[in-house]
């Protein structure tokens, strides 16, 4: 019985779900040649792909669906990462700019290209789309700590004591603090869902009581997000990415 494109996406849905990602790839391909414009089997081979670091693959996958959906921040968000893990910089803040641009709403598009220009060296541009953060939404403690990160690293102790001091106000029980190396992303064994996340990446910082993870990052930016379609969204985009 000939199975539909529908059908294989699904089963490379459930590969991925049980970490077989070169099956996943394969099914998703599969699905792909009986139907070229499922966007989510594309959508899912990009991410399949930059999971098994074929980085052009996954490229070539996002720059097809941002040519027949322009519109989609989501798109724009998720080839940032892959831009950023080919070091290409100029092209990685030229998306996040983009994503910012078509949802300037949202905290966590300005919060996460925050956290990539921590990661390159721009403070001040991380400081300031941080303070946009907050100006959208003032109790998120994951921003306010993260903005602490950033003066410290300018040297500007006293306000980096007052952003660590609100942090701990907003949430007493939020804690960035690890002992592991941040990780970059798709350095971890993840699986891939069909919902559209937003982009970001690591931070570190030369104090060890301030650390934050990728995975610690991702899992307390989704509090940003506030309407109940956009956490069940977000949240099955965390699963996907860190179980």
């Amino acid at each position: 019985m000939s199975q539909t494109a529908q059908d294989l996406y699904h089963r490379g849905l459930q590969a991925c779900d049980n970490k077989n990602f070169q099956e996943g790839l394969r099914l998703f391909s599969a699905a792909l040649s009986k139907d070229p414009e499922h966007r989510e089997a594309r959508y899912n081979r990009a991410k399949v792909h930059y999971q098994l670091k074929s980085l052009d693959e996954s490229l070539a996958d996002f720059e097809y669906l941002i040519t027949r959906e322009p519109g989609n921040a989501h798109y724009y968000g998720e080839r940032a990462i892959v831009r950023f893990l080919k070091k290409d910089n100029d092209g990685m803040l030229s998306d996040l700019d983009k994503a910012v641009e078509l949802q300037p709403e949202k905290p966590y598009r300005y919060a996460s290209r925050a956290f990539l220009k921590d990661r390159i060296g721009d403070l001040e541009g991380a400081l300031r789309d941080y303070d946009k953060a907050i100006e959208l939404d003032p109790d998120d403690a994951i921003s306010h700590n993260n903005k602490g990160l950033v003066e410290e690293k300018m040297g500007r102790i006293d306000h980096s004591k007052k952003s660590f001091e609100r942090a701990d106000q907003l949430d007493p029980n939020y804690s960035p603090k690890t002992g592991n190396k941040p990780s970059i992303p798709g350095n971890k064994n993840t699986a891939v869902t069909g919902k559209q996340p937003s982009g970001a990446a690591e931070s570190q910082t030369e104090n060890p009581e301030r650390k934050i993870s990728m995975a610690d990052y991702l899992s307390q930016l989704g509090r940003l997000v506030r309407s109940p379609e956009e956490r069940a969204e977000f949240a099955d985009y965390l699963k996907g990415l860190f179980k």
